[in-house]
């Protein structure tokens, strides 16, 4: 009889084997049959290790990818999420969101892919000048869904050409001679293959003021130190300019993006004021939304941390560790400025139009 134990224990392991995988197979179909990411990380509570421990991961990954995604609402955002997960279940929905946001601009620019920035550049000892012009535009073509081409790449589907003339303004002080004023003007002009011309003239200046303040130290000392954000600030300057073609070409959608995207409080109030002008109703009630916007958008964040738990160990997904390291990037980089400024916006719409 004794040697009769070894069968019965191999029967035993054997009969426990199938019942281990029989329950990890029920419990992944029960997962799948909520296609939620609390029914996958049930799973992978119970099954770390199991049989469908990977593809829950991705699970996880495309649906915290989709949830903002879809918040976000921006085309860059749609296409990192197609590029990730090309069959994804949630694929066919963004792709149909695309091709709502592509419909919503003008039939030149429709079909436009891709964007090239060509500067023309004339400041007194400005050397950082093309990045200060090329940064916002950037955003703008980026964020309209633009591949940005190189100079020597070939015939983009949109030009964006911009000419600028800067002057320094001095005015002596009792301190001395200070570089405290500037004065700009030029151009913004775009062309697209499809034949559409639109061409925005702009001039701003800022005057020296009658007095300077010197705390320890001499401001404006040199000629880069002159107010040229001020100048390029102005109303019917650069970035309004810039701002008027936005609208034209890629509708105020894209507007209220970059109030998210913005560095500066001063440049986001000429956003702030481009909005305000426009008065569309659909562009009012995606303002109204905003708070909902960032409910949605930190709902994302448990979701996020599941991944994180994870990552670590299985960062050989690709898909997986693609999505954690680009909402991580997202998360730590955000900004409130689309929220402050909403409020304000809404303010500005309630008075009478000037």
């Amino acid at each position: 009889m004794r040697y009769l134990r070894f069968p019965s224990m191999a029967i035993a392991l054997i009969l426990s084997l199938s019942l281990g995988c029989n329950y990890d197979k029920k419990h992944w179909g029960f997962a799948e049959s909520s296609n939620t990411v609390r029914g996958y990380q049930t799973y992978l509570n119970t099954h770390p290790k199991g049989r469908y421990a990977d593809a829950a991961l991705v699970k996880i990954a495309e649906l915290t990818y989709f949830k903002w995604a879809k918040y976000e609402d921006r085309i860059p955002v749609y296409n990192a999420f197609l590029e990730t997960f090309p069959k994804g279940a949630s694929s066919d929905s963004i792709r149909s969101r695309l091709v709502q946001l592509y419909d919503t601009r003008r039939p030149e620019t429709r079909d436009a892919r891709t964007a090239k920035i060509i500067c023309d550049l004339d400041f007194e000892s400005l050397n950082d000048s093309p990045h200060r012009f090329e940064s916002i535009a950037r955003t703008i073509l980026e964020n309209a869904g633009m591949k940005l081409l190189g100079k020597a790449d070939g015939g983009p589907d949109i030009t964006l050409d911009i000419e600028v003339r800067g002057r320094a303004l001095s005015a002596s002080y009792l301190s001395g001679t200070f570089y405290s004023g500037a004065q700009v003007a030029g151009t913004v002009a775009v062309r697209t293959s499809k034949g559409l011309f639109h061409k925005e003239k702009f001039e701003g200046r800022i005057d020296p003021p009658p007095l300077i303040t010197v705390f320890g130290h001499r401001t404006h000392n040199e000629l880069a130190d002159a107010p040229w954000f001020g100048a390029l600030s102005k109303q019917g300057s650069y970035y309004d300019k810039l701002f008027d073609i936005t609208d034209d070409l890629f509708g105020c959608h894209i507007l209220v993006i970059l109030l998210s995207k913005m560095d500066y409080y001063s440049l986001a109030n000429v956003v702030r004021a481009r909005i305000s002008r426009i008065r569309d109703p659909v562009t009012i009630e995606m303002l109204r939304n905003v708070k909902d916007h960032y409910n949605g958008m930190r709902a994302v964040f448990p979701d996020l941390d599941i991944l994180t738990d994870f990552k670590y160990s299985k960062l050989a997904l690709s898909e997986v560790a693609k999505t954690v390291m680009y909402l991580d990037s997202f998360v730590q980089g955000h900004n409130d400025m689309l929220f402050e400024y909403t409020g304000y916006i809404l303010e500005d719409l309630k008075k009478p139009p000037k």
